[in-house]
Order: structure tokens, then sequence, then C-alpha cells
């Protein structure tokens, strides 16, 4: 599931962030590479979804402001690669604590049905009912 665009990245780091950091064009094109703003994206969402799946049914019905957030920092981080700042593997690090506290259920996400929260500990189940049974046996 997407938790944000590449439009929130640019609303939140600048457009100009994104087009040093994505543009690898020779000579560069100036503008944001939108596969690779697209990739990063894709790479955070699922690792928001890896701690998401411990506590959360997904997808979502919807996104919390605070997961747009945390995409978008996470994005940010994948698209630094090899040579992020200081600034940016610590803003980093404090999602990724503060994922692994939801995952454990320290924190929540606020503002979601109960319907969509899963039951703490409950097996998941899906799949054809089974083909014996008690009563198809004769026990």
């Amino acid at each position: 599931m997407a938790y944000a665009t590449q439009a929130d990245l640019e609303e939140r780091y600048g457009a100009l962030e994104l087009i040093q950091l994505t543009d690898r064009a020779d000579p560069p094109a100036g503008v944001a590479s939108a596969d690779t703003v697209t990739r990063a994206l894709a790479d955070a969402a699922a690792e928001i979804d890896s701690h998401l799946a411990a506590r959360y049914v997904l997808p979502l019905t919807s996104t919390p402001e605070r997961l747009k957030t945390c995409c978008c920092i996470l994005a940010r981080r994948y698209l630094y690669a090899d040579r992020p700042t200081e600034a940016v593997d610590a803003e980093a690090k404090r999602e990724r604590d503060w994922l692994a506290a939801l995952a454990a259920g320290r924190v929540v996400l606020g503002d979601l049905s109960a319907a969509a929260a899963a039951p703490q500990g409950a097996p998941r189940h899906a799949g054809p009912e089974p083909v014996f049974s008690r009563a198809t046996i004769g026990l």
C-alpha cells in the first residue's frame, strides 16, 4: 500500500533535493526521476508493512498522517542510498524505532477502526474448509 506520494516528498523536502538525489541523467535533466522516487516510496511502504502486519490487518482502510510522515522519512533515507547525512540517518532511525514500538504494541496508530486491528496473539487462517472433520469421519 502506498502511504506517500512524490508530491508528499516534494512538499516535505523540496523539489531540489529530490532532483539532486534522483537525476542520474548525463547531462542532468533537471527533474526528479519518478521511477527512482516510486521505488524508494515502495521500499519504505514495504518496510512499514512488515511492522504493521504484526498488529493490523493489511491493507489498512485509511492512511493515518503519521504513516505518511514515516514513509517520506524512510523513502528519503532510501534515496540517499550509501551517502546519507547524520541527520538523515538519525531521522530514519527514529522512525524505525517508532515502527518497532508500533509492532510491539507500545504505541498505536490511533484513528483506525477497531475492525482493522488484529486481535493480539490470535492466529490468522485463510484457506478452504477442512476435508475431514469429526462429523465426516464419524467421531
